[in-house]
Order: structure tokens, then sequence, then C-alpha cells
């Protein structure tokens, strides 16, 4: 269960898929408001006056570090989900009636007892 909740994303270099391409959709969507919001002021908007310039570095900063790190994440879960790979591959190689793994066995001594 685990393994399926790590965000590995699409290899947008590699191997392009539609995927692939919602990924960088969804990444250009985000930042369609700040890019709004920059129109506006440019051109004049009255509703320009309404932008509260400290959120808007704030929320600009944010998509500018979740792209960078994003690639980096989505790496590290697909090595992650790897060894999960690796681990579920080892569990399933031994199935749960023949378990190679053997009873400790106890000896009962019955001397002295009457």
């Amino acid at each position: 269960m685990k393994r399926d909740y790590l965000l590995a994303g699409a290899d947008w270099y590699r191997n392009f898929t539609l995927q692939s391409l919602f990924e960088i959709l969804s990444f250009a969507f985000g930042s369609a408001p700040l890019l709004i919001a920059l129109w506006q002021w440019y051109t004049g908007d009255p509703n320009s006056e309404n932008i509260n310039w400290l959120q808007m570095g704030l929320n600009a900063t944010a998509w500018i570090v979740l792209i960078t790190t994003w690639p980096y994440l989505k790496k590290q879960n697909r090595q992650t989900r790897a060894v999960f790979d690796q681990t579920i591959q080892t569990f399933s190689r031994t199935s749960k009636n023949n378990c190679n793994i053997s009873a400790p066995s106890t000896v009962v001594s019955v001397e002295g007892q009457i």
C-alpha cells in the first residue's frame, strides 16, 4: 500500500506520455493566477489595486520551489518504489503455506516426574 502512495509521476524527458503532458499542464495552470494578476497590473486594470504583493511574492516563491523540487521528489520516490518492488518480489517468491522458517524444537524432559 505504501508503494502506491508514492508520487512517482511521469518521466518528462525520457518517456513522454499523456501523464507527462498533464503534469506539465498542471504546473502551467498553477501559475495562471500569478500571470493574470501581473497582466492586470501591467495593463492598469482597476482590480490590480487589490493585489496583495506580499502574498503574490510568497505564492510565486512557493511555485518556484515546487517546480524545482518536483523532479527530485519523483526521482527519490522512484528509487523508494524500486526498493519496495524488490521487497515485494522477495515475499512473493515464498508462498504463505510453504514458509522456509522452521519452528524451534522444544525438548521436554520427563525425568523426575511422578
